[in-house]
Formats: C-alpha cells, sequence, structure tokens
C-alpha cells in the first residue's frame, strides 16, 4: 500500500462525512499543490516559448469518454481514488463498474494509470451521486506538496496556517525519498517519508529536541 496514517481518526471522518450519502472522498488540490497541469515549451535564444498547456486529468477523460463528456466533467476539481470511504451497499459502486465498462480503455493498455479514477469521477457526476468530502490533510500528496515537519512534535502538519495535522500520506506511485520537508524554525530536513523511514526520524528529533542536527 502506498497510503500511511499519522492519525487514524481520518477513518472515523470518513465515515461521519458519509452521514448524508453513502461515501466519502477528497479532491487532489490544495492552495500549496503543484499544478498537475503539462506545459510544453522550448527556447529560441535563450527565450522561453510556450507551445501549449494539456491538463493530464483532462486529456485522460476525453480519449476514455469523448469531448461531450470531458467537457461536462473535465474541469471539475479532481477526487482522489487513492484513499476513500464508500458503503457496501452503495449505488456509487454499480455505478463506477458500469463507467468503466463504458470507457475506451483499449487506447490505454499501456497506460493505465488513472483509468478507474477517471472513471468514478465521471460516474459520480454524470449521475450525481451524493457523496462527502473531507480536506487534504485526509489525503495528503506529498508529491504535490512537502509537509511541514514539526520538530518538537515529530508530526507532519499541513504547510498553511494554522498547519493542521496532517492524518494521511499517500505516496502516489510509491515514491518515498527525495523529500525536502520545511520545519517551524525555518530549515529544512531530507526525509523519507515510507512510514517506518519518518518514524526513525520522529524518534531521532524527539530524543534530541536541542540539538536537531539533521536540519539545514
Amino acid at each position: 500500500a502506498d497510503v500511511w496514517f499519522q492519525d487514524p481518526t481520518a477513518l472515523d471522518d470518513y465515515v461521519a462525512a458519509a452521514a448524508q450519502s453513502d461515501a466519502t472522498f477528497s479532491f487532489e488540490s490544495h492552495p500549496m499543490y503543484r499544478s498537475n497541469q503539462k506545459i510544453r515549451h522550448f527556447r529560441i535564444f535563450g527565450r522561453p516559448i510556450i507551445k501549449g498547456v494539456k491538463d493530464y486529468f483532462f486529456q485522460k477523460m476525453l480519449r476514455m469518454f469523448g469531448p461531450e463528456v470531458a467537457v461536462e466533467v473535465g474541469y471539475r476539481q479532481v477526487l482522489n481514488s487513492g484513499v476513500f470511504y464508500i458503503a457496501s451497499g452503495s449505488e456509487v459502486w454499480s455505478a463506477w463498474q458500469q463507467t468503466i465498462e463504458l470507457a475506451d480503455l483499449k487506447r490505454h493498455y499501456k497506460s493505465t494509470q488513472i483509468s478507474d479514477q477517471t472513471c468514478l469521477q465521471v460516474a459520480l457526476i454524470r449521475r450525481q451521486l451524493p457523496h462527502g468530502i473531507v480536506p487534504a490533510t485526509h489525503n495528503w500528496l506529498p508529491g504535490r506538496a512537502a509537509p511541514l515537519f514539526d520538530t518538537a512534535t515529530g508530526t507532519l502538519l499541513d504547510p498553511m496556517f494554522p498547519n493542521a495535522p496532517i492524518k494521511a500520506i499517500h505516496l502516489v506511485n510509491f515514491r518515498s525519498t527525495g523529500f525536502r520537508l520545511p520545519t517551524r524554525e525555518g530549515n529544512h530536513i531530507e526525509a523519507d517519508l515510507s512510514w517506518g523511514a519518518f518514524q526513525s526520524l520522529r524518534a531521532e528529533f524527539l530524543e534530541n529536541p536541542q540539538t536537531n542536527a539533521r536540519a539545514s
């Protein structure tokens, strides 16, 4: 699995957020996240020339369902299918399955990344299925924005004030190394965000609260 929980009460929050429905998701959006758009550019005499902007999710939806569905759904905020809650008897399950069966997957036999997530988005929006939403802290994508590391408590926080604790870390594509985490003191530390490596890092800072030798 590429997800671990810093605070398992996130699971209760997913269920509670579905009180008026039977499903809960989080968006792949946060003010601190890097854009997922792909910008093509080249340079002429050192000056950048923008060739075009491509939104990966929109392009995926366009190829799988055609322009009508892409225009209807593709401009919405993207829901993530890495961590979610759907009740066992929910209509969302059958709608998701039926949407996958309708999708043109033959064109994606070499690239199936987020095909399931794309179909989920289409099913929810086109069928107007109610669902709850939890904040980004319940499914944090560190590849889009590095968490803030609190050296005093060894806790990963939302880097935007008021720095709420992150409850779930989602290591998309299983990438765990190479993260440069800002600290409250204005420093940075290099970190591996896999579960085991982060627990070792956390213990190191808690045992040496005055030193913080790894922060720079």
